[in-house]
């Protein structure tokens, strides 16, 4: 799904950053409740393929595997970042 640019509520790009950071604070601080939410704002705003690692991202979280959950989220960030 590509973004419809007129949806009042898609992020703005300040908006990804905090919520790249906020997912980075989760990990941080094994906080799987925060990643989960974070990876389902996320995936409003990122093409289909990174939509489709985001909700395993939030499975892995909600089933508090955070090791796998942070190892994924790290690899999904540097690919949103231009990166990976």
């Amino acid at each position: 799904m590509i973004p419809d640019p007129t949806d009042p509520f898609l992020p703005e790009p300040h908006t990804i950053a905090a919520l790249l950071a906020g997912g980075d604070w989760a990990c941080a601080h094994d906080e799987p409740e925060t990643l989960s939410e974070v990876a389902h704002l996320l995936g409003r705003c990122v093409p289909a393929a990174q939509q489709r690692e985001l909700e395993k991202i939030a499975a892995l979280a909600n089933r508090d595997d955070m090791l796998a959950a942070t190892t994924s989220w790290a690899r999904l960030r540097e690919s949103l970042c231009g990166r990976g």
